[in-house]
């Protein structure tokens, strides 16, 4: 009987070593495994060529681990009939085996293997190549079957971490500059980051009117280094997308054409989608420029191709300066253009202006009145007096600041 409880201990430790080994295997990934090759490590060599024959690999250790188990059953099974009579054997047989199993041969060897799986997988890599050739018989049988019934498993992919991980090596390696690194890490980003947190404010947004002629906006068009612009209604909401490009062919000869004849359907997305989405939205319908609505419909700003493509690679050529140019007229007033960021004004005229939802000049205005001014008003906020010297139905066009004592 000792030497049936001798093995059986036996077939028990050789069943913790096939789970830990199947854990320790698909723990490890094939970069781990290259880094592992490059180091030269113990076993790594092997590890890299099971790697490339996964699936034979796992049939190579279910079948040794069903082997196993099927046999400490048996031998656990007739230990019992010699000690407990009839039915109650197997009984005891079975409730004792399945606790061992699982105890020693799959929570407790799986949690190891977890924890050490470089470890675990060099080591036990030799031994399961060598038992892959011995079965290959039936491991390669077994292989066509499983593929047969369910097809070619997905290949494997690395995580964020990872990728970012590789990125990083290859970047201090020389392998990757500086630049294509930034990029690669802020692809990642796109997911992260909503759409309201990189669109353009409805204040500070360019925009032609759905009443005005191309006669009217003729001067704008040629200014303009947008190609896509919001067509507004008369309270301000987007009613379609006008095509700079496509009206220039109308220049020389139809300047009575509407601008509403002109425009294409708007892309509405709402504030919380993120820009990774919106992008692969972008690329599905064939489109660079979207309108954000909040919870009621209303346009609260747009979000262009190029935005997104910002937070990837920064300001592309096309982009208009972020400096905007202050006419000083004396040391306590300056005129400047409606999109003209609260800190230039700040660094400029020493004062405090602070917005929650804007930076600009025009957003400030906004946000303190409630409503658009128009031309010719003036007011007093924050110890600054502010003339609106040009503006249109929904924009901020210039406005001069005056500091007051």
């Amino acid at each position: 009987m000792i030497e049936e409880i001798l093995l059986l201990v036996i077939l028990l430790a050789l069943s913790a070593l096939f789970s830990s080994s199947e854990t320790a295997f698909y723990s490890v990934n094939r970069f781990k495994v290259e880094k592992l090759v490059k180091k030269k490590a113990k076993g790594s060599k092997k590890l890299e060529l099971l790697k490339a024959r996964q699936n034979k690999v796992l049939i190579t250790i279910l079948v040794m681990n069903n082997v196993i188990n099927i046999g400490a059953a048996s031998l656990a099974a007739a230990l019992t009939l010699e000690i407990f009579p009839g039915n109650m054997a197997l009984a005891i047989s079975t409730f004792v085996m399945t606790t061992l199993i699982l105890i020693f041969g799959e929570i407790t060897p799986k949690s190891y293997a977890t924890k050490h799986s470089e470890k675990m997988a060099l080591a036990i890599a030799p031994i399961l190549y060598y038992l892959m050739v011995v079965l290959s018989p039936i491991t390669w049988v077994l292989d066509k079957i499983t593929k047969l019934l369910v097809g070619k498993g997905a290949q494997e992919t690395l995580t964020e971490e990872e990728v970012k991980l590789v990125v990083s090596l290859g970047h201090a390696e020389g392998a990757i500059d500086k630049g294509e690194k930034e990029i690669i890490h802020n692809v990642f980003r796109l997911d992260d980051i909503n759409v309201e947190d990189i669109m353009t404010h409805r204040i500070e947004m360019e925009t032609v009117e759905e009443d005005q002629t191309l006669k009217q906006i003729k001067q704008f068009i040629k200014k303009t280094p947008y190609s896509k612009l919001p067509v507004v209604d008369e309270g301000g909401e987007v009613i379609g997308i006008f095509n700079t490009r496509k009206a220039m062919d109308f220049l020389g000869r139809k300047l009575n054409v509407k601008v509403t004849s002109l425009m294409d359907e708007p892309f509405f997305v709402p504030t919380t989608k993120k820009i990774g989405v919106l992008l692969k939205e972008f690329q599905d319908k064939k489109v660079h420029i979207a309108i954000v609505v909040g919870d009621h419909g209303g346009t609260l700003g747009l979000i262009t191709l190029e935005d997104i493509l910002e937070e990837l690679v920064g300001e592309i050529i096309e982009a208009k300066d972020d400096e905007h140019e202050i006419k000083v007229l004396n040391e306590k007033t300056i005129i400047v253009e409606g999109g003209t960021e609260l800190n230039q004004i700040n660094d400029e005229l020493e004062l405090n202006l602070k917005s929650k939802e804007f930076n600009t000049i025009a957003g400030f205005l906004l946000e303190k009145l409630d409503r658009f001014p128009e031309k010719g008003e003036s007011f007093t906020i924050n110890k600054a007096k502010y003339d609106i010297l040009k503006a249109k139905k929904q924009k901020i066009e210039e406005v001069k600041i005056t500091k007051q004592k």
